[in-house]
């Protein structure tokens, strides 16, 4: 008799997450155990309006406004079926940054964190040294744009993915950078393992 449950799927997605309070990057990615560990499946951008000239309410009212759209978007991304986990770079703060920008990201952050609490799903971070190290070999004498170029030479593939606009792709490829590193972590190494390998 033939059953009726579907084969499992031979990979696993990650979302990953290139947090910020005006412009944010996403990226699902797909784990498989072999022959090709990663493929970068889609890449979205997101920003909200950072002006309330036009709208008679408060600054405090509107970035609430705003995180609530941000919410919406983590929502609509975490929709993806048979989505593993959540990745992103560990919130970290330039000594020069505004306390607005620090608050901001934090409370990003927050959005994201609970979001993935509510889909049952961990929230895997990166810190940025980790990355350089992962992808580059080196952490502290490399930059965001060599991560960059280097996300770009492993996957020429998914050039296509990238919204048009470099200010734009630079952060859905920051957000695969994050989903790359956290993919070798422990928890999706084992889900990946648990899944066999391709046909």
């Amino acid at each position: 008799m033939a059953s009726n449950q579907q084969a499992p799927l031979p990979f696993v997605r990650i979302l990953g997450v290139d947090l910020g309070f005006a412009s944010i990057g996403t990226a699902i990615i797909q784990v498989y155990r072999s022959p090709e560990p990663i493929v970068i499946e889609d890449a979205e951008f997101f920003s909200t309006a950072p002006s309330t000239a036009k709208l008679k309410i408060r600054v405090v009212d509107y970035a609430l406004l705003r995180l609530e759209e941000i919410g919406g978007f983590f929502e609509m991304r975490m929709m993806s079926p048979h989505l593993m986990a959540i990745a992103c770079e560990a919130p970290s703060y330039n000594q020069k940054a505004s306390t607005q920008s620090k608050l901001g990201l934090a409370y990003v952050y927050g959005v994201l964190r609970e979001g993935a609490r509510r889909e049952g799903l961990p929230l895997l971070q990166a810190t940025p040294q980790e990355i350089k190290k992962h992808l580059l070999g080196s952490g502290a004498k490399s930059s965001k744009e060599d991560v960059q170029r280097r996300v770009q030479s492993l996957f020429p593939a998914s050039q296509s993915i990238w919204p048009g606009a470099k200010g734009k792709s630079v952060h859905c490829i920051d957000a695969a950078a994050a989903a790359i590193v956290c993919a070798s972590s422990r928890e999706v190494q084992l889900a990946v393992n648990a899944r066999g390998t391709l046909p």
